[in-house]
C-alpha cells in the first residue's frame, strides 16, 4: 500500500489516503492524487508544488516568504541567536521574547 495526497484544482492537499496504486486512489477520492514518498511531510492545507514536485506547508504568516531553495517559509527577520525563546509577532514585523 501506498501514500497518496488527494488534491483539489488549486494543487492543496484535500486528504491523505492509503491506496493500492494512483489509478486506485484517484478513483476512490475522484479527484487528482500525488503519490506521497515515505520520506515526505505532507498534511491538509499543504500544496503541492508540481514543477518541483514537492510539497509546501501553508504559509504560518503573510509577512513570511517561500525560500525556493529550501521551499519553506522564512520570516523577514531572521530569528535571533541569542539563545532566547522567541514568538514571532505579525503586527509589528518581530520576533518577541516570551
Amino acid at each position: 500500500m501506498k501514500k497518496f495526497a488527494v488534491l483539489n484544482n488549486q494543487n492543496t492537499v484535500v486528504n491523505v489516503i492509503i491506496a493500492e496504486t494512483l489509478a486506485a486512489a484517484e478513483s476512490s477520492s475522484n479527484a487528482s492524487c500525488v503519490e506521497v514518498l515515505a520520506n515526505v511531510a505532507v498534511d491538509i492545507n499543504y500544496t503541492y508544488n508540481a514543477q518541483y514536485g514537492r510539497f509546501i506547508e501553508p504559509k504560518p504568516f503573510d509577512s513570511w516568504v517561500l525560500n525556493q531553495e529550501t521551499f519553506m517559509y522564512a520570516p523577514p527577520v531572521a530569528y535571533p541567536t541569542d539563545g532566547g525563546i522567541y514568538s514571532w509577532n505579525e503586527s509589528l514585523l518581530e520576533w518577541i521574547e516570551v
